[in-house]
């Protein structure tokens, strides 16, 4: 084993009489006060006072240290209360003192020898199952980074010497991203032999074995060294199509808990949502604490003030530019909140401010951190980016829909008790509201020659089902309604009809008769479209208002 990840238990009684007594619990750090949480996980590189002195190609890495901030926000606080909570609370049904540890591993043992369903529990207590969660958000928020400095907190594997056995306190895996649930079993001995130098792939990945198979081995190897917490990371990667169907994935997610009897913590971007959230058992369990959704920061929300402000400070051009309202704007336009998109633009921009100094050296010209110059460099170094971040910043709905990864969740939003606390406040009303939507239904009315009516209940039924969505969200789906996509199609077929009659009349070589029959025809398929027309709008929602369909 690994010594350097490994330290000898030093245990430490718990006030919390669920905890007292368990040394898999009393060897793990102290439960964090707020105030420590700051203290510990907080990391704000600085400048001395001389470093803007140093020469161009020292200053461009000294600038590398901006990529390594970790300012605490709310959302973070938040995540280190679930991993603390997760962790001893899976430890309370399996305390080798008390005997069910040692359960534990008998059976589990038995299960494998048997070869019985993984859908078999193992806990010692099996009316108690292991908190769960998820965490999704917006790529680059700084989802990883959060958990790889909460997770180092803990110590990765405690040795305890009377029991003779090693306790892993927390295991990361990074879903394979060939989507695959066998991938993703053999991920697990993968990282721990990499972690403890342990050499369970060859023991147990060596021959073809089903994900079944190895979830049995994991549920072994897992009671032995009572891994406290298992997290998942990029979770999105999973694919359906190859592992068997989604039923099979959310099956397999369950047992997981079930066979090993631990905390899981299923991490991703925006594209996991859907994973989660057609099948209840699985977003159920997701959420058991709460699933934790990290968007971007807002405009003017104080986290990303906070962060906007202390990383504006490290700067190493030899003029420090102060930050101003007009930067903020900008700085905000560029990064859309995006965290890592923040640290490597303000990095960048600097390169080329120091650049900069070293050409007007001679001249003596002092070198500031201006709009312009912001706009310049992200137009430079940032073009994959812009299609997505531009998206993101005028919220169009059609464009994000190509990028599941920042997308932005059109759901109502999870209640928890702050969000309980807001509805019981009275609302006040917007004298405004109605006077807008109106202005907005007529827009769309001259703008696609549609009657105000149709517009009028396709709004409405569209904004009471997602009072999230502002007047251009639900312009846009309005457009796209399938409803009004017929009232097209009817006139289509009118100008189709026009046409046809005006090149009817034009024709002289026909015979009357013939144009008689003709035009007889086509009065036939008038009514005949208007029919269909209404058969098929009766059918896609507008039931009882045939008045406003015949106008």
């Amino acid at each position: 084993m690994k010594a350097k990840r490994i330290i000898d238990a030093c245990y430490k009684a718990s006030a919390i009489p669920e905890y007292a007594g368990n040394p898999f619990i009393e060897a793990l750090p102290d439960i964090l006060s707020q105030e420590a949480v700051v203290e510990k996980f907080t990391h704000i590189p600085t400048v001395q006072e001389n470093d803007c002195l140093l020469p161009l190609e020292v200053k461009k890495h000294y600038l590398a240290r901006i990529l390594d901030f970790f300012i605490l926000a709310n959302r973070h606080f938040d995540l280190q209360d679930k991993i603390s909570l997760m962790i001893r609370k899976g430890y309370v049904n399996r305390d080798p003192i008390k005997g069910g540890y040692t359960d534990i591993i008998v059976k589990s043992y038995q299960s494998r020898q048997k070869g019985e369903s993984v859908s078999e529990p193992v806990l010692f207590n099996e009316h108690t199952v292991p908190l769960s969660s998820s965490l999704i958000g917006t790529s680059g928020v700084g989802k990883t980074t959060a958990l790889s400095r909460i997770l180092a907190g803990y110590p990765q594997g405690i040795r305890h010497k009377e029991q003779g056995m090693l306790q892993v306190v927390w295991l990361k895996l990074d879903c394979p991203k060939d989507g695959s649930l066998v991938g993703l079993c053999k991920e697990f001995f993968r990282e721990l032999d990499d972690k403890f130098g342990s050499r369970y792939i060859e023991k147990y990945c060596l021959t073809r074995k089903t994900a079944d198979d190895l979830l049995l081995d994991m549920q072994q190897v897992s009671a032995i060294h009572a891994i406290g917490l298992l997290v998942i990371d990029e979770i999105q990667h999973l694919d359906a199509s190859k592992t068997g169907g989604r039923e099979v994935m959310f099956n397999f997610f369950v047992n997981l808990e079930n066979t090993l009897g631990i905390p899981v913590l299923t991490v991703g971007t925006l594209k996991a949502m859907k994973l989660f959230k057609t099948d209840f058992r699985q977003a159920r369990r997701a959420g058991q604490l709460g699933t934790m959704e990290w968007l971007q920061h807002e405009k003017d929300s104080d986290d990303w003030n906070y962060l906007l402000e202390e990383v504006w400070n490290f700067q190493l051009t030899r003029t420090h530019t102060p930050l101003t309202d007009e930067l903020k704007v900008v700085v905000y336009e560029c990064t859309q909140g995006i965290t890592a998109v923040l640290t490597s633009l303000f990095m960048l921009v600097q390169h080329r401010a120091m650049e900069l100094e070293a050409f007007q050296s001679e001249e003596g010209e002092a070198v500031v951190l201006t709009p312009d110059l912001i706009r310049q460099v992200f137009d430079d170094s940032f073009q994959m980016m812009r299609p997505m971040l531009e998206a993101l910043r005028i919220n169009d709905v059609d464009a994000l829909a190509k990028y599941d990864d920042i997308r932005p969740p059109v759901e109502v939003a999870q209640v928890n008790a702050q969000t309980l606390r807001e509805a019981a406040k009275p609302a006040i009303a917007d004298p405004k509201s109605g006077s807008q939507d109106q202005n907005n239904i007529k827009l769309l009315s001259s703008m696609f020659g549609i009657s105000e009516a149709l517009i009028e209940v396709v709004w409405s039924d569209i904004k009471a089902s997602n009072s999230e969505l502002n007047a251009g969200q639900i312009s846009q789906l309005v457009v796209k309604d399938e409803r009004l996509q017929l009232t097209t199609l009817k006139g289509d077929l009118k100008k189709d009809l026009n046409r046809t009659q005006s090149s009817t009349k034009s024709t002289k070589k026909e015979s009357g008769h013939h144009r008689q029959n003709s035009q007889s025809a086509k009065k036939k398929k008038v009514s005949l479209s208007n029919e269909d027309f209404l058969a098929q709008a009766e059918q896609n929602g507008f039931v009882g208002m045939p008045e406003v369909l015949k106008e």
